[in-house]
């Protein structure tokens, strides 16, 4: 017997319910065991994040940055879901003793309240657990068949549910490691994709967890992703959102990576101001100063400057320097020194107060010091080359950047689009190098520029926070 109050000290101390938030299921909760009328249950769907898979963490990070290039989405912001799958397994060893020992009066009370928070959160395997217990209990001490039934039909059901949440893992797990394999064409992996898909469908009508929709809508993303068809994107993108939004316990750094795919999406459409509303919904739902928070806030400020928006731009940046010791150094100096820029160039008015703030940290870009920094990194070096650009053309020692440029083309392995703009660039810089007009010769790279549109999927686009034509178009 002393072990048995033992048992349910632990319990009350370590399962508390307000040490776990249970919203809805209000039939399973008001459910009595004299009332079997009572038993019909509207199972909520919840979610859990579904990344924490055995050995294959790091490549399926690697995978997800060439999707999402500005995104950490094994960020978690709270530890709330660990901490309730560890209370639910603590709940189900305490069950799983009572019923050994023969303390069968407290066992369906337990069980319900574990049965709701378990089908609360998506934890299939520990609700199925549960119902075999009440199932069992229902059996041999209850005596009533309909209980049976249901809590018969309810493991069916979940059983199913795990089996899809599971083939969901499988099928991304394949479509990584083929990904991963040295030689996988674009072709080849939109195929793996969308077959993947086509056998996941059946399985929808299940309505199973979160984890199973966030593995379905990264392997429907990949084909339009890879191919550039950004409305599909866009529309893949807003389906996932809106469906994983509605999951209470989702993790709001996988939540905003859709969102942030929609955002790229609506940029590569030239739909900067839409996608600017976009990531402001990534940006609503990331822990403030939280690295993705901080990245999303950068690439917020390249939109605002992309659309010409100077002034709510420097708003951005003196709050975001305002944030001492938390925004990364590089950037802050980085995003400083392009907004000095755009003030030296009369395009913005700096208050003396602010830009003192900015000149506190920024780079040089002195073209005689830019090239050979080895302290910064290459796109560092590229963005203040690009910024430099009037310097070098005034100085007329334009072999040295021409060179540099073109081993950046192969050091950065840079995608085919933003290949093309700095091919352009080149160009330009060899002909004026070579005795050919200048105005003429920029007018001409600012037109071509202006044709080739930047892929804002690509990380190496980055380093045009000011485009390259728009500092072309200053001279």
């Amino acid at each position: 017997m002393e072990q048995f109050r033992e048992l349910i000290l632990l319990l009350e101390s370590y399962s508390a319910n307000d040490q776990i938030a249970i919203r809805g299921n209000d039939n399973l909760q008001s459910m009595s065991f004299n009332a079997p009328e009572e038993l019909e249950i509207a199972p909520t769907h919840r979610s859990d994040d579904g990344l924490n898979s055995f050995s294959v963490e790091t490549e399926r990070l690697e995978t997800y940055w060439k999707i999402l290039p500005f995104l950490d989405i094994t960020q978690d912001e709270t530890q709330d879901y660990s901490r309730v799958a560890y209370l639910c397994w603590q709940r189900l060893a305490v069950l799983k003793t009572l019923a050994s020992i023969g303390a069968i009066k407290a066992l369906p009370e337990i069980a319900l309240q574990l049965l709701q928070t378990a089908m609360e959160y998506d934890f299939f395997a520990v609700v199925i657990e549960t119902a075999a217990h009440l199932r069992q209990f229902s059996a041999l001490h209850d005596g009533q068949k309909k209980k049976f039934d249901f809590y018969n039909d309810l493991m069916r059901e979940y059983q199913a549910k795990l089996k899809a949440e599971q083939s969901a893992e499988d099928e991304y797990q394949w479509f990584v490691i083929q990904q991963l394999q040295v030689g996988s064409d674009t072709q080849t992996l939109v195929n793996l994709a969308q077959e993947a898909c086509a056998r996941l469908q059946k399985s929808i009508a299940l309505q199973p967890s979160a984890a199973f929709f966030l593995d379905y809508y990264f392997l429907k993303l990949y084909p339009p992703f890879l191919t550039g068809q950004w409305e599909e994107v866009v529309e893949i993108s807003a389906q996932a959102g809106a469906l994983l939004g509605r999951k209470k316990h989702f993790s709001s750094a996988k939540l905003s990576a859709f969102y942030l795919t929609k955002a790229l999406g609506l940029a590569n459409l030239t739909r900067l101001p839409d996608a600017l509303e976009a990531l402001s919904e990534a940006i609503a739902i990331e822990p403030e100063h939280s690295s993705n928070w901080y990245r999303l806030m950068e690439n917020k400020l390249i939109w605002l400057i992309h659309t010409r928006q100077f002034a709510a731009a420097l708003e951005l940046a003196n709050s975001l320097n305002a944030e001492q010791y938390t925004w990364d150094l590089a950037s802050k100096r980085m995003f400083n020194t392009v907004l000095l820029f755009i003030g030296q160039n009369n395009l913005l008015n700096i208050p003396g107060r602010i830009k003192g703030r900015l000149a506190l940290h920024q780079y040089a870009y002195n073209s005689q010091l830019i090239l050979n920094a080895k302290e910064l990194s290459l796109d560092i070096r590229a963005t203040l080359s690009i910024l430099a650009l009037q310097e070098w053309l005034k100085t007329k020692n334009l072999a040295k950047l021409i060179s540099w440029y073109e081993n950046y083309l192969i050091q950065s392995q840079t995608s085919e689009v933003h290949a093309q703009r700095l091919i352009s660039l080149i160009d330009c810089l060899r002909n004026i190098n070579s005795g050919m007009d200048k105005s003429s010769e920029v007018g001409i790279c600012i037109d071509r520029l202006k044709r080739i549109s930047l892929d804002y999927t690509s990380p190496e686009s980055m380093i045009e926070i000011i485009p390259m034509h728009f500092v072309l178009e200053l001279l």
